[in-house]
């Protein structure tokens, strides 16, 4: 009868004594199986198929990526009853960093640039110098000519053909100066593209030792079989560098009055490791935070105290037991994949994180380049309302408001807008629990036509003496719906407000009456617009101050 072979962690330094012995050690090549990408990190988990022997065995498993975590590793596995966990070894192992062909090749393209970049200095230091004594001659030429012209000693026709060599010089000149400008400036564009090439084969970076070689840990698995049998054994580990976003495709269907909503993940990973083939799950946990708030401990000061280091106890688990060693969750044994009609991810809520695995096997290879895959997709009804500013643009955009239905929580991230098949910008969708309000903007709508213009402007002196003078505004806003169906559409324009007790905003008179008016002066027309209809709104307004005194803000 199969069971759980137990879990067990140690972040243990393996001393040379006991190294002897693991040189005896068999090795077994295990592959990354599944991996849990979180916001800022991952769950990689290996397994590897072992036939072990009756008595103790030790199996040396593949070296752990650069970026592990290295207090996250865990053995566990299935297998018959009589087998065992006995223990888990780290070796740590400073390993001269071998040359990456990759990186040799970028580095010595960066050096050819930059050193074309500096023949290009000289050149151009040279050319300068050049220009500089053709000027000079050019500014001693007019008396030179006439002087020589008086006397005989040179002919028009010798000092036509110097001022054309002058000329056509100075030409050439400044033409191979645009033309080095214009090659230094592409290759500073090619070494910052080559550089961050570089830097992104560089990230994983790795343990680092005194001497500047990269550290390697390779874990050892003890096992102890009661006679001969085959067991599936698992290796887990957290890594850094890896990390997934929400992306969005939102498509409006005028046909269907609809919005397909596709939900997708962006997966990046630098950790050292290719992913190849694996069962891919995106969590909206972050292990990295902790399960709890911090707490403040009272502030004590005084002498330090002398440390005493207790004695390790051996760890040992029999057969059977399970050992939860970590604050998240994790499946041991994947899940039957189903047949899908299509391919989208299957959700898990786990109290207050998310979980969402995808129904494909997928390959990332760790280059920091995004790898998307899709969540879900979902149909949505919207709530459809156009939105205009006319003081600010003559455009209607349209917005949609729609519970969010695909039951998963949409987290907050980019979205790229269409509607049918054009692509109208670029948007951002905020955090929505399932069945919450989904608000999206749409984009422009051409069929809705919105003009606002300036119809009067009177001065006039009043007050004692003419004391005081006013400016009377009228506006004018016509919006015309060229749709064959009614729309609801929102108007906002202003009034201004006044922050002087001299200067006075009054007669404010607004048609139709308004939404609202808040106390910043902006003004909210709601209107239910039927098909083929054209709307007028006006807007008038005076703006008193003292006389000879000129008012800010208003153009």
């Amino acid at each position: 009868m199969n069971r759980l072979i137990t879990a067990l962690m140690l972040s243990l330094f393996v001393p040379t004594a006991v190294l002897s012995q693991v040189d005896a050690s068999r090795a077994a090549a295990d592959r990354v199986r599944s991996v849990i990408v979180y916001p800022e990190m991952a769950m990689v988990t290996r397994s590897v198929r072992l036939e072990l022997a009756h008595g103790d065995s030790k199996i040396r498993l593949t070296p752990l990526p650069p970026t592990v975590v290295e207090e996250s590793v865990r053995a566990s596995g299935m297998g018959d009853e009589g087998a065992r966990i006995t223990g888990l070894e780290l070796e740590k192992l400073f390993l001269s960093e071998e040359p990456n062909p990759a990186i040799q090749d970028l580095e010595e393209r960066i050096r050819t640039l930059e050193r074309e970049k500096q023949s290009i200095e000289d050149e151009k230091s040279a050319i300068q110098a050049q220009k500089e004594f053709l000027e000079s001659v050019k500014g001693v030429s007019r008396e030179k000519i006439s002087e020589d012209l008086s006397v005989g000693e040179v002919s028009p026709q010798e000092w036509s053909q110097f001022l054309k060599f002058l000329y056509e010089e100075l030409t050439e000149g400044g033409r191979k100066e645009r033309e080095l400008v214009a090659r230094r400036a592409q290759i500073d564009r090619e070494l910052e593209a080559l550089r961050q090439e570089l830097q992104s084969l560089k990230s994983p970076s790795g343990r680092l030792s005194p001497t500047g070689s990269k550290g390697q840990l390779t874990p050892i698995v003890h096992l102890q079989a009661s006679r001969p049998m085959s067991i599936d054994l698992e290796i887990t580990y957290l890594v850094r560098d890896a990390s997934w976003k929400s992306h969005y495709d939102v498509r409006y269907l005028p046909d269907k009055k609809e919005i397909e909503l596709t939900y997708l993940a962006e997966v990046r990973q630098l950790t050292g490791e290719d992913w190849e083939d694996i069962e891919l799950t995106l969590s909206t946990a972050r292990p990295a935070l902790g399960a709890k708030a911090p707490e403040l401990s009272p502030w004590y000061v005084g002498l330090e105290p002398i440390a005493v280091e207790a004695p390790a106890a051996e760890m040992r688990i029999t057969g059977g037991a399970k050992l939860e060693t970590m604050e998240m969750s994790r499946r041991v044994s994947p899940e039957e994949e189903r047949q899908l009609e299509t391919v989208t991810a299957e959700a898990e809520m786990a109290g207050i994180t998310a979980q969402f695995k995808v129904r494909t096997r997928e390959s990332i290879v760790t280059d920091g380049k995004p790898h998307r895959t899709i969540i879900s997709i979902s149909s949505l009804e919207p709530d459809l309302s156009y939105l205009t500013v006319p003081k600010q643009t003559a455009l209607v955009f349209l917005h949609s408001k729609s519970p969010n239905m695909s039951g998963l929580p949409l987290l907050r991230g980019p979205a790229s807008i269409f509607v049918g098949p054009d692509f109208m910008g670029k948007s951002t969708l905020d955090n929505t629990a399932p069945g919450e309000a989904l608000e999206m903007d749409l984009g422009v709508d051409p069929m809705i036509e919105v003009e606002r213009e300036l119809i009067e402007r009177v001065r006039e002196e009043k007050g004692r003496g003419n004391s005081r003078e006013s400016t009377r505004y009228s506006y004018r806003i016509t919006v015309e719906n060229h749709h064959q169906e009614e729309i609801a559409l929102e108007v906002r324009d202003q009034v201004p407000v006044s922050q002087e007790s001299m200067v006075e905003v009054a007669d404010v008179d607004l048609s139709p009456q308004p939404l609202e008016i808040d106390p910043q002066g902006t003004v909210t027309w709601r209107l239910s617009l039927p098909g083929g209809v054209k709307e007028v709104l006006t807007l008038n307004f005076r703006v008193e101050g003292p006389k000879g005194g000129r008012i800010t803000g208003l153009f």
